[in-house]
């Protein structure tokens, strides 16, 4: 091979070697890309309501490689930060005193975004006899009935108050039906139904708890929403969506 032809071959094979490494450098930052927007926007759910001094909160697409705050701003002043667990869940401890208030949390690394929470008014004592729930899922419903679907009814089931208060955000992460009973919403409140679930009302009212309205019904993506008999959903800031 003569002189030429040596210094052609060695730098096709340098053509090549970068050709490679540019190829692995796109690959990389395709990579970096993808794990950082997997975590942005930041999405946190959790209390809604100041009824409870020590309220928690869930950060739904937590990844342990990424760097968060958490904090709140209550009557105008920010807080200390809140200690994340490694599951993405945190405690806020509001101080006494606390009128105004709203939960943030911030993603700092790799990427930058934020979500808030607006605490809301307490609306004072809950009714005597009534069935209060706070964050809870649908099968945590006290005395509900498991016959496959869960099923809350008082008609059916004497242990079953006909009045339940609803404090925060009730998931329904299963197959879930309401029977012959007012549902108060407290302010800020709201019901997301989750996995492709169904959530039925038969003959209830859904309404907002001492004056104050409340957020409104989100159903997941393949979720169902069934309203039958007479059935009433009123004082909701956006309805269903």
């Amino acid at each position: 091979m003569n002189t030429t032809s040596k210094r052609n071959a060695t730098s096709f094979k340098l053509r090549l070697i970068l050709i490679k490494k540019l190829i692995f450098c796109l690959l990389c930052l395709t990579f970096s890309y993808q794990n950082a927007t997997a975590q942005c926007p930041v999405i946190l759910e959790g209390n809604h309501s100041m009824c409870e001094p020590h309220p928690t909160y869930q950060i739904t697409n937590f990844t342990s490689n990424t760097t968060y705050q958490a904090y709140a701003i209550v009557n105008g002043t920010a807080t200390a930060n809140f200690a994340i667990n490694g599951t993405g869940a945190f405690t806020a401890n509001l101080p006494g005193g606390t009128t105004q208030a709203m939960v943030i949390v911030k993603t700092l690394n790799p990427c930058q975004s934020a979500d808030t929470i607006w605490l809301q008014p307490c609306c004072g004592q809950d009714p005597s006899g009534a069935n209060v729930i706070t964050d809870v899922e649908s099968y945590q419903i006290p005395n509900i009935a498991n016959t496959g679907n869960f099923v809350y009814n008082p008609s059916v089931y004497p242990s079953q108050s006909s009045v339940i208060v609803v404090h925060g955000e009730l998931d329904i992460t299963n197959v879930t039906e309401f029977y012959n009973t007012t549902l108060y919403m407290d302010q800020g409140a709201s019901i997301r139904i989750r996995n492709a679930k169904e959530l039925v009302f038969i003959n209830c009212t859904i309404q907002a708890y001492c004056g104050y309205m409340w957020e409104g019904i989100v159903c997941d993506n393949g979720s169902k929403f069934k309203i039958r008999d007479n059935s009433t959903i009123r004082d909701a800031q956006y309805g269903l969506k």
